[in-house]
């Protein structure tokens, strides 16, 4: 069951066993496969076992699991400021980095010039945000402010038999500017790593 529901799997296997030490007794084991989404994260999954010697509520026969499904979060999206909008020294500003989605949610951080000014991000119940205040100054002119990649991830076979060959890559995904991205395994890095810088929407791409 899923949420209350019968669900639908991708494949279901069901095993008969019969008991070792008495011919008469036996267990069945039913294996689902199936892929998860976001949509998934936090549903219940229970197993009911029916059997028509139970005169009774099969409740004590079900065994329940809630998913913890990762996923990750959206774009970080910058408000605050327009693309060629004149400000003067002295003004205040107020820039919002958000990022919506994702399970657990991002931690989100201001960067200007490559340093890191601000990292007093708020966690809402479906988005994270850091609104950084501040006075402008002479030193902001043509001055970049940035933010942290949203998700670093690794893509790769979870399996490997001596001699094969594999392919492993590394995601740093909507930052800006381009995050440094090294492959490093047992503390060196491997002959033949490679690395290039895609665009995206709302930041830079590294693998």
């Amino acid at each position: 069951m899923k949420g209350g529901r019968r669900c639908l799997t991708d494949t279901q296997d069901d095993k008969k066993e019969v008991s070792a030490t008495d011919p008469h007794l036996s267990s069945l084991r039913t294996k689902i496969t199936f892929t998860p989404s976001h949509n998934d994260n936090g549903l219940e999954y229970s197993c009911h076992a029916l059997h028509p010697a139970l005169t009774q509520s099969a409740e004590h026969l079900t065994a329940r699991v809630t998913l913890d499904v990762h996923y990750p979060p959206g774009a970080p999206e910058i408000t605050g400021y327009t693309e060629g909008e004149t400000v003067r020294a002295g003004d205040r500003k107020t820039l919002t980095c958000r990022s919506r989605g994702g399970n657990p949610l991002p931690e989100v951080f201001w960067y200007k010039d490559g340093t890191q000014i601000d990292k007093n991000f708020i966690k809402h119940r479906k988005y994270a945000v850091n609104d950084y205040e501040f006075e402008v100054q002479a030193s902001d002119n043509m001055a970049k402010y940035e933010f942290a990649p949203s998700r670093v991830s690794i893509n790769g076979p979870t399996e490997a038999k001596v001699a094969d060959i594999i392919s492993i890559s590394c995601i740093a995904e909507n930052s800006n500017p381009p995050s440094d991205v090294n492959l490093v395994i047992n503390g060196q890095t491997p002959p033949g790593a490679t690395s290039r810088t895609y665009k995206v929407e709302h930041g830079v791409g590294t693998l």
